[in-house]
């Protein structure tokens, strides 16, 4: 087998992004070469609002889900990625995701 057919067989790739300049062209691209994209939401509109805004002071949650739809639309395997709002002891924050 040669090197790139192996790396085409072997190698995935997951764009993890807040979603916000998402466009067609990129998700052209991530489904052509099958990328995955996961979208950060921090839960309902409410909390995501608080953690995850403009710098205006406006949340980015109605942005989010529009690019996360205009994704699944186009066709691109797309999941979610969530950080936790509970603090572990030491302060840092837990996160996980699910595509």
């Amino acid at each position: 087998m040669k090197e790139k057919e192996f790396l085409l067989k072997t190698v995935s790739v997951t764009v993890n992004t807040n979603g916000i300049l998402l466009d067609e062209e990129i998700l052209t691209q991530c489904k052509t070469t099958g990328a995955v994209v996961a979208i950060s939401i921090d839960g309902p509109k409410e909390v995501h609002d608080q953690m995850r805004v403009y710098s205006s002071g406006k949340g980015t949650f109605d942005e989010v889900i529009h690019s996360y739809r205009l994704a699944q639309q186009s066709g691109v395997k797309t999941g979610v990625c969530v950080t936790s709002l509970c603090d572990l002891t030491d302060g840092r924050s837990v996160g996980f995701c699910m595509i």
